[in-house]
């Protein structure tokens, strides 16, 4: 073990040209099909300061190079949690910077349970409407009251798992119309299905 580990980093200068294999060689490896612990080991092999390198220097490349270039796929479970998390590390001002914490309060205080009535508005893209559905099951009425023409559901299209029996509860009815309601304008205050549900 004496002869494959150094005693210490400071022959060591990350300058670039430790490394023998180009980013041209590594690119024409991925294009041959070399899996990625293949390539690691190879760029091990081609390093000249890897032997030279102390153990724990060695482990800590290791691990760097495995990173990037064994990359891992985790299949997680679609759910109101896993979804405002993505979208939250994706693009948080586009959720109105909301998190998981906050959706549960908001379901928590409004009470949003099955067999109830709820009214939703919100600019958080369907994140929150998507999290009340799941919360009612399919059972009671979830109005999504919109500003415009029609109703922003980007995040709530990604609620995959919701059922067509949890999206029939769903209805969309636009802010403009609201002063019908007021009046009692019964033509006006029906609300509408929703016409993008699976």
């Amino acid at each position: 073990e004496s002869g494959t580990t150094g005693e210490d980093n400071r022959g060591i200068f990350d300058d670039g040209k430790s490394q023998l294999l180009s980013h041209q060689d590594i690119s024409k490896m991925k294009e041959e099909g070399a899996s990625g612990k293949e390539i690691v080991e190879s760029m091990t092999e081609h390093s000249t300061s890897f032997k030279e390198r102390t153990k724990f220097s060695q482990e800590k490349y290791l691990t760097k190079k495995t990173k990037k270039h064994l990359p891992v796929v985790k299949i997680m479970e679609c759910s109101t949690r896993n979804l405002c998390k993505m979208h939250y590390l994706r693009g948080p001002s586009k959720i109105c910077h909301i998190r998981m914490d906050t959706i549960a309060q908001l379901c928590l205080l409004a009470n949003v349970h099955a067999q109830t009535n709820v009214v939703v508005m919100e600019t958080c893209q369907g994140l929150v409407t998507g999290a009340c559905l799941e919360r009612m099951g399919g059972f009671g009425n979830l109005v999504q009251v919109f500003f415009g023409d029609f109703p922003v559901r980007t995040a709530l299209d990604n609620f995959g798992h919701l059922s067509k029996e949890d999206h029939s509860i769903l209805l969309e009815y636009p802010l403009h119309r609201i002063g019908a309601l007021l009046s009692r304008d019964e033509e006006s205050v029906t609300c509408q299905g929703t016409t993008g549900s699976p």
